[in-house]
């Protein structure tokens, strides 16, 4: 959810840039008449999330840690973000949540396997096949094999063969 959550500040940072910021100055610069239309700047919001000490970086920080953990890292944001005008401070909810006050509001977020995710590892089992396919087999033409293969209990499954290469 804050990915997605992020994904929608950068777009509205972007439409205020596009819509609000640079036509109203090309209007001015062309003597064009019209009245200013106020808007909400996001910026402090996406710097929150996206900046040098932002939610991101302290997620990336938190995940390459040996140790690192959910709790670990929403006590970093707090500690780090917590003066932040857009860092909301979680009322409610115990260890493992902070907030963000969003262009549409602000937003809670349980940290639950945040850290675990981030780290983006591979199952066990792809990463040997990887690191050492079986004899005379490429280890990405048998995993090739394997998304091609129809789906289980069709008629036409069958199992995957390994294909020289």
């Amino acid at each position: 959810q804050l990915c997605i959550n992020y994904a929608n500040e950068r777009l509205q940072q972007q439409f205020n840039a596009v819509v609000f910021s640079l036509e109203q100055a090309m209007y001015a610069q062309e003597g064009v008449p019209w009245a200013e239309v106020p808007f909400t700047d996001n910026g402090g919001t996406v710097e929150l999330i996206e900046g040098k000490r932002g939610v991101l970086r302290l997620l990336n920080e938190q995940s390459l840690m040996p140790g690192g953990t959910d709790e670990g890292f929403a006590e970093q944001v707090a500690n780090a973000c917590g003066a932040h005008p857009s860092f909301v401070a979680a009322r409610f909810g115990g260890a493992g949540v902070f907030g963000v006050r969003h262009y549409a509001g602000e937003v809670l977020y349980r940290t639950e396997a945040f850290v675990e995710k981030n780290r983006d590892t591979l199952p066990g089992n792809l990463r040997a096949l990887l690191l050492a396919p079986p004899a005379g087999t490429s280890a990405l033409r048998l995993v090739a094999d394997q998304e091609e293969a129809p789906p289980k209990g069709s008629a036409a499954a069958r199992p995957a063969r390994a294909t020289l290469s």
